[in-house]
């Protein structure tokens, strides 16, 4: 059963994050890599990030594991949110 939760993907140079709400981590993880290295990942400010830096200089993986009974949309704001106040410069989806 795969697991669920969010995926953070952080700019190592600058710990800019995006979290993105998963209903299987694994695979996810492997989509959004392969995505931003087609040039493909829809937030387009990420995607100019890492195509400027490369894989090298970025980190995908995951964040907070969900349980089965867990709102992940209600996981991303609250955790979004709790990057925020902590000062965490944040890419929007």
């Amino acid at each position: 059963m795969p697991q669920r939760g969010l995926v953070r993907v952080i700019d190592l140079q600058n710990d800019k994050t995006l979290l993105v709400a998963s209903e299987d981590i694994e695979k996810d993880i492997i989509d959004i890599r392969f995505k931003l290295d087609l040039e493909m990942y829809p937030c387009e400010e990420l995607q100019k990030a890492y195509t400027a830096t490369g894989l090298e200089l970025f980190s995908i993986e995951p964040y907070l594991i969900a349980t089965s009974a867990e709102d992940l949309a209600s996981l991303l704001k609250a955790e979004t949110e709790k990057l925020s106040r902590k000062g965490v410069r944040l890419y929007r989806s």
